[in-house]
């Protein structure tokens, strides 16, 4: 069974990292400053460019994601294993 939650954790992992949030920032010093959420996308098909917005990974927001995963894996794997032990 923790074998199983791990794999599938880590196939959750990798769907993350290959299709990850995206954000649109607009940064012009001391006039405009602003950061939204975009979506998601595949890495290598990013969304398109627009006029005053570029777009990149929400490095935060997937950050966020991967430990929420590893954090549920812990909480079904490690009492699983004091089972064992006990």
């Amino acid at each position: 069974m923790r074998k199983a939650v791990i794999c599938l954790a880590g196939a959750v992992i990798v769907g993350m990292l290959v299709y990850p949030p995206w954000k649109r920032v607009a940064n012009r010093p001391g006039v405009l400053h602003r950061s939204e959420p975009y979506g998601y996308a595949l890495l290598w098909q990013p969304p398109p460019q627009e006029s005053i917005w570029c777009i990149m990974v929400d490095y935060g927001r997937l950050s966020l994601q991967v430990g929420a995963v590893a954090v549920a894996v812990l909480l079904i794997v490690l009492p699983q294993r004091g089972e064992k032990n006990g």
